[in-house]
C-alpha cells in the first residue's frame, strides 16, 4: 500500500512533461549513439544498429505517454 500511494503522489506531482520527455530522449539518444561509436572504435563492430536505437526511441516514447496518460486519469 506504501508503494501505491508513493507511485500516486509521483503520478500527480506537477511536473513540465514536455521538458521531461526531451531530456529523457536527449539521454537515451546519447547513449545509444555513445555504445554505437565506442563498439566501433573498439571492437571494430557495432552493437547497436540504427534500427535498434530507432526501436528503442519508439518504446521511450510509449512508455512516456503511457505514463502521461495515468497522470491525466488521475487527476480527473
Amino acid at each position: 500500500m506504501k508503494y501505491i500511494k508513493m507511485l500516486q503522489a509521483w503520478l500527480l506531482k506537477t511536473r513540465h512533461f514536455k521538458a521531461e520527455v526531451l531530456w529523457g530522449v536527449g539521454i537515451l539518444v546519447g547513449a545509444l549513439l555513445l555504445i554505437k561509436i565506442v563498439g566501433r572504435l573498439v571492437l571494430g563492430t557495432t552493437f547497436l544498429g540504427f534500427g535498434t536505437i530507432i526501436k528503442a526511441l519508439l518504446l521511450y516514447m510509449v512508455i512516456i505517454f503511457v505514463i502521461r496518460f495515468a497522470e491525466i486519469k488521475l487527476k480527473k
